[in-house]
């Protein structure tokens, strides 16, 4: 004869034992729902990590393989790791932006105010809604440095830009040493003019690839008008007015 305290016992072993395989038939599909949840959120991203599960082994080759994974998103939105330096590639939206290092960026579109601090290159199209603060300097795309120029002739400078430049500057120079100009610079796109008949360069122009500056003949190649004293030539190099230097800077 049974003992009834011992079938009491085996009963509520045999409902727990029910109770237990129903919770991890419930736990599998909590987890599949989770896995599946998550490769639809970011099939492409997540794809690429190894993912863990409870209560089985996390291989290091795996631990590191995600690691090196999560590196190469990182570089791919900031530039390499352990450098001061920010490198973006892709599309970049900024509410608003502070930027002391080198940055170098691909499309851009800023709506907030920006300060630029440091050297920062903006390779794609750029919108900016808010302010911009720049304390470096505005460098030009393309700089043909001082060149020794003769009225008469006509002069070509290669920006190679493959595309009509979005701003160009001459700069004309009496006297250079070495690489910088020792009078007044001259800034424009036509460098001397009498304001009568006589203007040099007559032509500044520009095609997809080249700078052209055609200087006419019987007019000073320089010089520089100051009211009240007239015309100066301070410090020219020779003495003739029909020489002088050229600059070209061009922005894309």
């Amino acid at each position: 004869m049974s003992d009834p305290r011992l079938d009491d016992v085996l009963g509520e072993v045999e409902v727990l034992k029910r109770r237990l395989a129903a919770m991890e038939r419930q736990r599998r599909v909590r987890f599949r729902w989770l896995v599946a949840a998550v490769l639809t959120v970011g099939s492409v991203a997540f794809a690429q990590l190894t993912v863990f599960t409870p209560d089985t082994p996390a291989y290091a080759s795996e631990v590191n393989g995600n690691f090196a994974q999560l590196k190469t998103w990182l570089e791919q939105k900031v530039g390499a790791v352990g450098s001061p330096n920010v490198a973006i590639t892709g599309t970049t939206t900024l509410a608003s932006a502070t930027v002391n290092g080198n940055a170098a960026l691909g499309p851009t579109t800023i709506s907030g105010t920006t300060s630029i601090t440091g050297a920062t290159s903006i390779t794609g199209a750029t919108g900016i809604t808010g302010n911009l603060t720049v304390s470096g300097r505005v460098a030009p795309n393309y700089d043909s440095g001082w060149q020794a120029v003769t009225i008469g002739n006509n002069y070509t400078f290669p920006h190679n830009f493959n595309a009509t430049p979005s701003q160009i500057q001459l700069l004309a120079c009496g006297a250079i040493s070495g690489h910088a100009c020792t009078t007044r610079v001259v800034l424009a796109t036509s460098g001397f003019n009498d304001g009568a008949s006589c203007i040099n360069p007559i032509n500044t122009m520009t095609d997809l690839n080249t700078i052209t500056v055609a200087l006419t003949p019987g007019c000073n190649a320089w010089g520089y008008y100051l009211a009240g004293t007239g015309f100066q030539y301070v410090g020219d190099a020779d003495g003739n007015l029909g020489t002088a230097f050229y600059r070209v800077l061009a922005w894309r």
